[in-house]
């Protein structure tokens, strides 16, 4: 890639650099989880998701990830309560301390 940058009061000086993003698109609401949320089985993703105030396996298909953050491309619905911490099996019983 190539950008042209104008320095007409002289800001940049030779040898300095900078860091930036291209962002290609952008995906409204769409859901958008930790990463380390997200196990794998058989090559399938899943997330544990509340129903219900149990815990149900929810497969899902992944997309962009950016950060400690990945996009949900199929699976989850904006504000669905997906279960970050702690360890759960499906059918277990929940209580919510937090829904941060």
């Amino acid at each position: 890639m190539k950008i042209t940058i104008h320095n007409g009061i002289l800001d940049l000086k030779p040898g300095m650099f900078a860091r930036g993003e291209v962002i290609l698109s952008v995906h409204k609401d769409v859901p958008v989880i930790p990463k380390d949320t997200i196990k794998t089985n058989d090559g399938k993703q899943y997330v544990y998701i509340v129903d219900n105030l149990h815990a149900a396996e929810r497969e899902i298909s992944s997309g962009p990830a950016m950060g400690g953050l990945i996009e949900i491309v199929k699976g989850l619905t904006p504000g669905e309560k997906v279960i970050y911490s702690g360890t759960v099996k499906k059918g277990d019983l929940l209580k919510i301390i937090s829904e941060e």
